[in-house]
């Protein structure tokens, strides 16, 4: 067992803090430690119970990335300031300390085993459960107040001061909205003071825009509501219920689900449910003597997850498919990698030829494409004034296509072939036998591909053979349904010809238009495209094939960094520079792409990863790639601070990344040139922030210069240390 560092220590203990209110960052752990002592009572039995509850899981050899998160302190913090604002500092509450801490252990690992299988959160449920349990025991008051919410001068550090007296006067005099959510903010953390809620309040908006918007607009109509209905009559100060609407606006709108309108509009719309659940099981409760605490939070969240989930429906926000550290990280990320990673949800599919070819028919196409085989593509070779043939094309041999090899698009397996149907002349077809000669192949369980109208005897691959992408198959033919020679592809999630098609998208393919060669690593190809398979660049491949350097040494003027390549947890790929800055990379054959950083925003690692987010690793010298890059990496001031507050409901700054690419030989030597840039846009104005110029030698990174929207500029070196 692996002892624990300083380092992680810390982390268990801030994040535990900071997961109160979904975060994973040290500020707001740090604050939020510091403020359970204004009860000091209570903040000495937190900060007791989420290092006992870490120990226990260590010990336990519990998922040591989950102990390092918090992911089970969280719910020890809540435990143990309730215990000391319920209870006085004594034997009896030690030992409660100490067995809930325990039993909170053992119930997050049951809960998260359980809930796991429909990957659904235990939110706060452990600390409820423990709560009750000691509450029970003890035998508390049937009052409501039994909460054990703090008053100002109980047990606290300002209870010789005058001082706290002095800031809740000015805070009294504020609107009731304000203050009513001061006070549920302080609730939280059992207490009952204005201050604390206003510093803790301050807090969450430094930690997130969006959630302290979100929090508190939910907390607005929430109040207005518990108004109309007349809550007070229940005898249930909404101070000590407004939290339940707080964090379920931040479970369901802006962490668990990608803030947007859909995810403020549904957090508004359970208000009235919330409410319902207070009120019935407060009923209920008071049969035990026990207070609701955070049962209408967990049982709405885990409620609409679960709904959401399990029903597809237009009206349903988009559930995050990565927690992220923060909503506007989330949001930001969602909005740009959503399209520019999707490849990674699909098999590897390429086209089934080589050279440039032209989608003569797409899906609903305007001949055959229709009904249960609309999703599919017909494919030709044109020359430069639009035709298919030389001479008359009165023979097979004037088309350009026929005769051209057939190629596997994906690694498979072959599990079908046709290939004795005769060729048709030109401009006849057979429709007695549809598809002519053809190739199924298997990708996976219910992923099919089916290429037809192939040359008679041109199939060169046997039933149950493994193919590897780009292996000879066959000759495109004409047979079949084929007036003309041409190839017909389509996915089918069965075996037999003729199946009903799905919709599938290619990856690495190119597009070429008005002279440029647009790079789409993942694509459905339309009508009159005209599309390839990328060829890769040997110069640029070797150059960015990171995964098989040890490391990397940057010199920048007279400072030396040396980068470490790395593999996490989940066996992805990152570069670490030592000085704690990350930056996530995938490569294949054809691309080179960065899909994370974390870090500072002026390190030499952040550079590179600017200047390199999106590389396309092929022969062709015309490509260019345009993509978004996210605000949460390149955003700042003003601007950034603007869309933060905003970003659920509308989108008006923005940042992309563009590179172009350049090659020539100087003296024998083989140089690749790449020029790269981010702009960003406010309110449709346009800014360039930085441009780039990355140098390929022979095979490496030899240097990128950095240009600044300032007008500073600096040069890195770069050498590569490969494995022996």
């Amino acid at each position: 067992m692996k002892s624990p560092t300083i380092k992680y220590i810390l982390d268990t203990i801030l994040h535990s803090y900071s997961s109160i209110f979904f975060s994973q960052t040290y500020v707001l752990g740090a604050i939020l430690l510091s403020l359970s002592f204004f009860n000091y009572v209570a903040g000495i039995y937190g900060l007791m119970s989420v290092v006992l509850v870490n120990l226990f899981s260590h010990l336990l050899r519990l998922d040591r990335l989950k102990i390092q998160t918090g992911y089970y302190g969280f719910n020890a913090v809540l435990t143990g300031i309730a215990v000391g604002s319920i209870f006085s500092f004594c034997t009896f509450s030690l030992f409660m300390l100490f067995a809930s801490s325990m039993l909170i252990v053992f119930l997050s690992v049951f809960i998260d085993g359980v809930f796991k299988k429909h990957n659904l959160p235990y939110v706060s449920i452990p600390f409820l459960l423990a709560l009750w349990c000691i509450q029970l025991s003890a035998n508390c008051t049937d009052d409501f107040l039994g909460y054990g919410i703090t008053s100002v001068h109980e047990n606290t550090i300002w209870r010789y001061s005058d001082t706290t007296n002095k800031v809740n006067e000015i805070l009294n005099q504020l609107p009731n909205i304000l203050r009513t959510y001061f006070l549920s903010i302080s609730s939280i953390f059992f207490q009952k003071n204005l201050f604390f809620g206003l510093l803790v309040s301050i807090g969450l908006f430094h930690f997130s825009r969006i959630a302290f918007c979100l929090s508190m607009l939910n907390h607005v109509v929430a109040l207005h509501m518990f108004q109309l209905i007349n809550g007070t009559m229940y005898n249930m100060p909404y101070e000590l219920l407004g939290f339940n609407f707080i964090f379920t606006s931040l479970a369901i709108g802006c962490y668990y689900v990608v803030p947007s309108k859909k995810s403020v509009i549904w957090s508004l719309l359970l208000i009235p449910l919330q409410y319902l659940l207070i009120f019935s099981s407060s009923r209920f409760l008071d049969y035990f003597y026990l207070p609701t605490y955070s049962l209408a939070f967990c049982s709405t969240t885990l409620l609409f997850l679960y709904f959401i989930k399990q029903q597809k429906c237009v009206l349903n926000p988009e559930i995050a498919k990565f927690i992220e550290s923060t909503p506007e990280k989330l949001k930001y990320n969602t909005l740009v990698n959503e399209k520019r990673l999707a490849f990674i949800n699909y098999f590897s599919v390429g086209l089934p030829f080589l050279g440039i070819w032209k989608v003569s028919q797409g899906e609903n196409g305007e001949f055959t494409h229709k009904g249960h085989w609309k999703h599919a593509w017909d494919y030709v070779i044109e020359d430069k004034d639009g035709k298919q043939f030389s001479n008359d094309g009165h023979s097979l041999e004037d088309y350009y296509c026929f005769g051209k090899p057939i190629i596997a698009p994906a690694n498979a397996t072959v599990v079908k072939i046709e290939n004795e149907v005769n060729d048709n002349i030109p401009g006849k077809d057979n429709k007695l036998q549809n598809w002519g000669n053809y190739i199924i192949l298997k990708i996976d369980n219910n992923l099919y591909i089916a290429i037809c109208h192939l040359q008679k005897g041109s199939i060169c691959v046997s039933i149950n053979q493994s193919v590897q992408k780009g292996q000879p198959l066959a000759i495109c033919g004409n047979s079949g349904h084929s007036p003309y020679p041409h190839i017909h592809m389509q996915f089918q999630n069965k075996p037999v010809i003729g199946s009903t098609t799905i919709q599938y998208p290619l990856t690495d393919i190119q597009i070429f238009s008005n002279g440029e060669n647009i790079f789409e690593k993942c694509y459905t190809p339309k009508k009159d495209d005209l599309v390839s398979n990328p060829v890769s660049n040997l110069n640029l491949f070797c150059a960015y094939n990171l995964s098989a350097l040890k490391k990397l040494t940057i010199k920048d003027n007279n400072d030396i960094e040396n980068w470490k390549l790395r593999i996490d947890l989940y066996g992805l790929n990152y570069i670490d520079d030592g000085n704690g800055n990350y930056a996530w990379f995938g490569t294949n054959k054809s691309n080179f792409y960065f899909y994370r950083y974390e870090g500072k925003k002026d390190s030499n690692l952040y550079f590179f990863y600017l200047s390199n987010y999106n590389v396309e690793l092929t022969t062709d010298c015309s490509w260019r790639i345009n993509e978004p890059i996210s605000l949460s990496t390149i955003g700042k001031g003003l601007p950034l601070f603007m869309q933060d507050l905003l970003s659920p409901l509308k989108s008006f700054y923005t940042a992309h990344y563009s590179i172009k690419y350049t090659q020539e030989k100087s003296e024998g030597t083989n140089v690749c040139t790449l020029y790269s840039r981010v702009n960003s846009t406010f309110f449709k104005k346009e800014k360039q922030l930085y441009s780039f110029k990355t140098i390929i030698l022979e095979g490496k990174i030899d240097a990128i210069q950095i240009f600044t929207s300032s007008g500073s500029s600096k040069t890195i070196r770069i050498e590569g240390e490969r494995y022996e």
